[in-house]
């Protein structure tokens, strides 16, 4: 099977269906028998040219969220055709940006779902309705510090990794609390997501060497 457009992004299975999304910044939907691709565009407009989106796809409840870059800059939940759809369907459900910085990840967290940005802020969404009211945006990251890809969550506790660090936070009615953070030595850069792996969080480095750090 060949798309019209190639993809750099991860792949999502999303009921059932193999959720693509393609460097032409649009959204590919592949059933398992693999007979009809399905198209849909990542926003809101159905005029505007999308780049391909930054984050995702990353599957939540039957839906996946999306990383959009300009114009929009906002993480999207978006609905994926069914087969049988004609035409390219937007699906867009909401959207939640942060003004000033970038999509950088998402996830899912029961009926809730984490939103991260490129400035170490995130936000709490559920999937149901988008943004929660009253719910200010909170740091996860101190500044400066880019956050690598999306938390990984294990229990109740999150892990985020950065270019020279590691922290551990959970989330509390105010915002967020931080259990632990870890500091590469100096010259040491990080280049993954962190990854968690039994008692272990885990996280690569351009020079091949991997990191292994006890979750408590």
């Amino acid at each position: 099977l060949r798309l019209p457009s190639g993809t750099r992004r991860d792949l999502a299975i999303v009921g059932g269906r193999v959720v693509v999304l393609c460097d032409d910044g649009k959204g590919r939907v592949i059933p398992t028998d693999g007979r009809e691709v399905l198209t849909f565009l990542p926003g809101a407009g159905t005029s505007v040219a999308y780049p391909a989106p930054a984050v995702g796809p990353v599957p939540a409840g039957g839906k996946v969220l999306l990383g959009l870059d300009a114009p929009d800059r906002e993480i999207a939940l978006v609905d994926p055709p069914l087969p049988g759809s004609t035409g390219e369907s937007t699906g867009y459900r909401w959207g939640v940006g942060m003004p000033g910085t970038e999509p950088a990840g998402a996830v899912v967290l029961g009926e809730d779902v984490l939103l991260l940005y490129r400035n170490g802020t995130a936000r709490l969404a559920t999937i149901a309705k988008g943004e929660k009211p009253g719910r200010l945006p909170f740091r996860i990251l101190p500044e400066k510090e880019k956050p690598l890809g999306s938390p990984a969550p294990a229990g109740g506790t999150l892990f985020q990794a950065a270019e020279r660090s590691l922290t551990a936070f959970r989330l509390t009615d105010g915002g967020v609390e931080q259990v632990w953070r870890w500091t590469a030595a100096e010259g040491t850069f990080l280049s993954t997501p962190a990854c968690v792996a039994g008692r272990f969080v885990v996280i690569g480095t351009p020079t091949g060497r991997v990191h292994g750090l006890l979750q408590d």
